[in-house]
């Protein structure tokens, strides 16, 4: 089972494409089961209901990846997530600090991120990234990479806020054809 995680609106954002490209993701796609999270904009709540979405499968998943919006024009694929935390979240709760304490300050994903660009058919919207920032992006994706402890692939893949939604969509679905292809 490959698990594709989002987060609803918030703050600024009317429409949060995460949330939307999540919802509207096929159970089945390119013979894979799927099953899919939209995660609150909640510092406690996120991971919560990550933990929650990992629990009911009752073994580890094949696949985590995880989205997210930022206000850019490329889709960005984060090789890691910082042991950082800072912002003010949809439940007026403000984190400023770690992430895990006594812990590495920067995890990576097992994924060949490069190899996942040099595979794809045009990369002119497509970029790496060493920073996902400080906000739920990144502690997600923190979260997630500390618990799978490298015994399964994380992913993270921040989607823009600018462009045409069909065109980042379509792109979306070709990243997701190749990470599956090198698993």
């Amino acid at each position: 089972m490959i698990i594709l995680t989002g987060f609803e609106k918030f703050g600024e954002y009317p429409l949060n494409i995460s949330e939307e490209i999540v919802r509207n993701f096929p159970e089945n796609f390119e013979g894979f089961l799927f099953t899919t999270k939209v995660l609150p904009v909640s510092w406690k709540g996120s991971i919560k209901d990550y933990e929650r979405t990992l629990y009911i499968l009752k073994s580890d998943p094949r696949l985590i990846i995880l989205t997210g919006i930022y206000s850019g024009k490329k889709i960005l694929i984060e090789r890691c997530g910082w042991n950082l935390a800072f912002g003010l979240d949809n439940e007026n709760k403000f984190r400023i600090g770690i992430v895990k304490f006594k812990k590495f300050m920067r995890l990576k994903s097992v994924l060949n991120v490069e190899k996942i660009i040099s595979n794809m058919k045009s990369t002119e919207s497509v970029s790496l990234s060493s920073y996902p920032g400080l906000f739920l992006c990144n502690y997600v994706y923190y979260w997630a990479l500390y618990l799978a402890k490298g015994n399964y692939p994380v992913i993270f893949i921040h989607l823009p806020t600018k462009g045409n939604i069909n065109i980042i969509e379509k792109k979306f679905y070709n990243i997701i054809e190749i990470i599956l292809a090198l698993i």
